[in-house]
């Protein structure tokens, strides 16, 4: 018997891959079985015994693939009853959820799931279901419960000052490659770390038990962590200055200088944030009188996650001070010179991803938005 459809081989193994596939819909698997099978030839009870579905079922679909291609796999129309909710009421639920509660006249910070369907149901007659609404919000990729601090960057010079710092990371400053003699350093401080005496020592943890923590504390004194890392090994430098100003910083860059590999660097970047004890306005001209071979980069303002030092400073918080079971000052500077240590011992280069090509796409679109001018027209190539 001659088969009643004859696929080209292409179309043959893409149906094969579909008819293979464990992530497609269960209804498409099965007409592309059909179709595979029809091809090689089978008739309509043998693909109806071989699937487990109805003789007419396989008929049909042969039928629908002959005359109308791989749009005859595909669902027709169907009629349904009519819709009780017209496009107007899903766009008017849909701009309650994109607006501010309180502009709404109601007294909450944001909308809860709760609170949204009682403020639709204010509109909208018949009230829809939770369901429904739910599924409107899905469908716009609406979360009207959650929320997300951002800070707005308001220095024009945040493209400039940020292309400077995106150069070092890749190694590169005012257009030249670094040589191998040239140092990267990452420098920030961590401050208000807290001693926190626990009224009861910590728990371990047990099956089915996790960490268990003394809620009732002690504060007991604070720590200043000073960090400077190497963006060339992933090393970590620290201290712990009784103050955090300019007489401590100058102090701790007079200790880096004199190891390596700064004491034998060609040149050594230095990459600063806008705090008081390094000001951008007097320090740069400070720092070159003691060494003509430091250079300085500031991140731009409220632009203090493009200091890669940052990084580990997250990672001492999640991995070295939470919980924080330290009693005594002395306690959490151990602490945290023992947890510097041990990740300098595997310690690696790290990567920074994020370029200045994103970074000029991501200005022009925040000024767009904003109104706001961050100097992307300015960064360089």
């Amino acid at each position: 018997m001659q088969p009643r459809i004859r696929l080209p081989r292409k179309e043959y193994h893409y149906l094969i891959r579909i008819s293979r596939s464990a992530t497609r819909p269960h209804r498409e698997v099965v007409r592309a079985k059909i179709i595979v099978l029809a091809h090689r030839g089978w008739d309509d009870h043998a693909i109806a015994a071989k699937l487990g579905i109805d003789p007419r079922t396989a008929g049909t679909w042969v039928d629908r693939f002959v005359h109308d291609g791989f749009e005859g796999l595909c669902d027709r129309p169907r009629p349904g009853h009519a819709p009780v909710y017209s496009l107007e009421d899903r766009a008017l639920a849909t701009a309650l959820a994109c607006e501010l509660p309180s502009r709404e006249g109601a007294d909450l910070s944001r909308f809860s799931f709760t609170e949204l369907a009682r403020e639709v149901t204010k509109e909208l007659r018949p009230a829809p279901s939770r369901s429904t609404l739910h599924r409107w919000l899905q469908k716009a990729h609406l979360r009207p419960w959650r929320s997300q601090y951002w800070k707005k960057p308001r220095d024009p010079e945040f493209g400039p000052k940020a292309a400077r710092v995106l150069d070092l990371y890749h190694r590169v400053w005012e257009g030249q490659p670094l040589g191998a003699g040239d140092v990267v350093l990452s420098r920030d401080e961590k401050t208000c770390i807290q001693a926190l005496g626990r009224q009861q020592p910590t728990q371990p943890p047990a099956p089915n038990r996790p960490i268990r923590v003394e809620f009732e504390y002690s504060q007991n004194g604070t720590v200043i962590y000073l960090a400077a890392l190497d963006m060339a090994t992933g090393r970590v430098f620290g201290d712990f200055p009784v103050a955090n100003n300019k007489v401590t910083f100058m102090a701790f860059l007079e200790r880096r200088m004199a190891q390596e590999p700064c004491r034998s660097a060609r040149r050594v970047f230095l990459i600063l944030d806008n705090g008081s004890a390094h000001d951008p306005r007097t320090f740069p001209a400070q720092v070159r009188t003691r060494w003509t071979k430091v250079h300085v980069a500031y991140n731009p303002k409220h632009g203090s996650w493009l200091n890669a030092i940052e990084q580990h400073f997250s990672v001492v918080e999640r991995k070295a001070l939470t919980p924080n079971d330290l009693a005594t000052v002395d306690a959490v500077q151990a602490r945290i010179r023992g947890f510097e240590q041990r990740r300098n011992c595997y310690a690696r280069a790290p990567r920074w991803n994020w370029t200045k090509q994103e970074m000029r796409e991501w200005l022009s679109e925040l000024g767009q938005e904003q109104g706001l001018n961050l100097g992307s027209t300015l960064i360089p190539a």
